[in-house]
């Protein structure tokens, strides 16, 4: 098992240095784009009750929908080195959990299932062409260890920059020593299911 003080000092590391990964880019740049959400807003109000009447479920619903119409990532996702389709997932699903609190699994499993329902509906009505490789929610992403498995998904995602970073910039080794030794332990964490 990852122990909860190493992950405690991953969260840590991903707040100070994930904005240098592309993984805390996703994440950072999805968050805080709140420009032109609103014409979502009719499509959300079919998020079931009571997070249709949530304003930051509803807000994070108008995101989802925003960056489904309008990044070409998602578009061009073949071309990507990594599936946008899951950090977006893995975005959705930390924004619920600093919505309701990590102890709420109740409502934070109601308003992922809601979520899901606007979304599938979402992709269903504006991308019918054969050839686009739906965006589609994870359906089974809410699993009791999904922070770990998150944080080696990232690290799939950022292992090239985090490379990079090695050869090029030996002061920045210190940085990612400790993310790394958190790695193995989950790496060590999955090697059970294997």
């Amino acid at each position: 098992m990852v122990k909860s003080d190493r992950v405690d000092i991953l969260k840590d590391f991903i707040r100070i240095a994930a904005n240098d990964l592309p993984s805390g880019k996703f994440y950072h740049n999805f968050k805080y784009d709140y420009t032109n959400i609103q014409q979502y807003s009719s499509k959300c109000n079919k998020l079931t009750a009571p997070n249709n009447k949530k304003p930051r479920v509803k807000a994070l619903c108008m995101q989802i929908l925003k960056y489904l119409k309008t990044k070409d990532d998602i578009l061009n996702n073949e071309k990507s080195p990594y599936d946008v389709c899951v950090l977006l997932n893995y975005a959705t699903i930390t924004r619920l959990n600093e919505i309701f609190g990590p102890h709420n699994a109740q409502n934070i499993t109601l308003a992922w299932a809601s979520l899901i329902y606007v979304w599938n509906s979402f992709v269903d009505d504006n991308f019918s062409k054969p050839l686009y490789k739906k965006c589609k929610p994870i359906d089974n992403i809410l699993m009791y260890d999904w922070h770990i498995r998150k944080i080696l998904y990232d690290y799939f995602v950022d292992y090239s920059a985090i490379k990079g970073y090695f050869k090029n910039y030996k002061d920045e080794c210190n940085k990612y020593y400790t993310y790394l030794e958190i790695i193995i332990d989950i790496y060590k964490y999955f090697d059970k299911f294997c």
